[in-house]
Parts: structure tokens; sequence; C-alpha cells
């Protein structure tokens, strides 16, 4: 290390604080710059001001350490907050910007892209609990396209708004029932399709996960029912696809046969009327 002729013993008074360290041409180059607000910066300094690599620390007891450039944090560094928090990687012009890592006292955590201090671009965010989010980041909120993972390995795949999965999405259960459709704020709900994982499957509208509105229900055994769906039930106007090739037409009630309707047989028979719990009444 060069030493300067002017290097002081016990500090020198700056219009916004005391130096003590070394002067180069009478202007602050390496040492320690304590400020009016209590703002300790100890490290390089270029032409008097704070430049290079350094320490900042200040009296709530926030910590940077890195690189600086015209006095702010630009570059490399580390930001970390007495109550564990921590941010470390890319900084311009005094904020997080490009890659880094900001770590939470509460074992959170998030790797990817930061601009103007907010998570923005691509990043990964994992909780504590170990479920994950791998996706876009708009303005610090999870939008865009992305995929959550829980730890019991289920997983949503699409579009995200807000942290919520909205838009077109699939959702993968870990015991191989999925979904393929629409999401509002984290909810099925629109048109989708529902594969239970021994081949049943649904296909239609759906209200906050349930199936409600008009739909297809279509069995392995290759019975089909065609109609209306009300809290996950076959109620109201629809039709019934036997596989003996017997079809009905009518009433439904909690998916069974209840109204009026009409049952046709394959040799040309049918039987028209009122329909009680799956019976014919006449």
């Amino acid at each position: 290390m060069t030493y300067y002729s002017e290097t002081p013993r016990e500090g020198i008074s700056l219009p916004d604080g005391t130096f003590k360290g070394v002067l180069k041409d009478g202007k602050p180059s390496w040492g320690t710059l304590t400020d009016l607000c209590g703002i300790i910066y100890e490290g390089e300094f270029q032409d008097g001001k704070i430049q290079g690599k350094g320490i900042m620390t200040f009296p709530e007891g926030q910590r940077y350490e890195g690189d600086f450039v015209n006095e702010k944090f630009e570059g490399s560094g580390m930001y970390t907050w007495p109550n564990g928090n921590r941010y470390e990687g890319q900084f311009a012009n005094g904020k997080f910007e490009g890659r880094g890592i900001y770590t939470w006292a509460n074992g959170e955590r998030y790797e990817g892209d930061f601009v103007n201090g907010e998570q923005h671009g691509k990043g990964v965010f994992t909780w504590s609990d170990g479920c994950c989010y791998e996706g876009d980041y708009d303005h610090g909120k999870q939008t865009g396209k992305g995929v959550y993972t829980q730890r019991d390995g289920e997983y949503y795949r699409g579009d995200f708004v807000d942290g919520l999965p909205s838009g077109r999405g699939f959702f993968f259960w870990a015991d191989g029932d999925r979904y393929e459709g629409d999401f509002i704020e984290g909810k099925r709900t629109g048109k989708g399709v529902f594969i239970h994982k021994g081949g049943d499957c649904y296909y239609g509208d759906f209200v906050e996960g349930i199936s409600h509105g008009k739909g297809i229900y279509i069995w392995t055994d290759g019975e089909r029912y065609e109609g209306d769906f009300v809290n996950g039930q076959c109620t109201g106007k629809g039709v019934f696809f036997y596989k003996n090739g017997n079809r009905y037409e009518g009433d439904f009630v909690n998916g069974c046969k209840e109204g009026y309707g009409t049952m046709y047989y394959p040799d040309g028979r049918y039987d028209s009327g009122r329909w009680h719990d799956d019976n014919f009444m006449g």
C-alpha cells in the first residue's frame, strides 16, 4: 500500500462529516468517512468521492458491502438488514438492478432479475415450506408465464396475474388427476377439461373448481352425459348415452333421471313420460 505524505492521525473534518485515512493530493483516497447522520463508509475513494470497493453501514443497522460508483451502489454487492434479510447481486444507481438473490430471514428466497429495485423479468421464488414459483415477474408481481410447484409434487403451469393463476393453464395433481383450461384469481373458472387418473373426463364449464354450466362427462366404459351441470352434478336438461345403446333425453337431478324425459332403445322402442329416482313412472 502506498502512503501519501498527507496521512492524518486524528482525521479531518469535511463539510458532510469526518474522515480518517489516507489522503491523496489533499483528498480522501482510502479510509473511513462518518457523516453527520451517522452513516459510516470504509473503503476506497477517487478524487475525494466514494468510489471503488467499500463497506457502508447505517445507524438503523443496514449494511452494504461491494462496489461504489459516484458515491452510489453500483456493480456487485451485498446489502443486509438487521432483521436478517439479505440481497446479493447487481446494483445500478443505488438500486437492485440486474441479476440478484434476495433472501428473507424466514427462509424465503428469490433469485432472478431486478429492475429499478423491483423483481422484474425472470425469476425463481422459493417459500420456506418448499413450494416454488419459476417464471415471469412484472414490477414485483408474479405476472406472465410461470410454474408453481407444491412440495407434494402437485404443480400449475400457465398464466399468472398478481401471483395467482389467471388465464389459461394446466394443473397436475400428485395422484394423476389433471386439469387444462381457464383460471380466474387462482380458481378453475371458465372453460376447461378435467381428466381423472382412471380415465374419466369432463369437458365444459367450471365455477371455482366445480363443473357448473354446460358440459360433457365421458366414462371409461364409453357411457356419456351431455347437458347441464349444477355444483358438480348432472342436473337440468341433458342426454345420457348408455354403453348398451340406450339413450335418455330429458330432466336430471343430482345424476338421476328426475322429471320428464324419453328413453330410446336400440330396437326402436321408447318410454316417454315422468321419471323419478332413475325409474320410469309412466
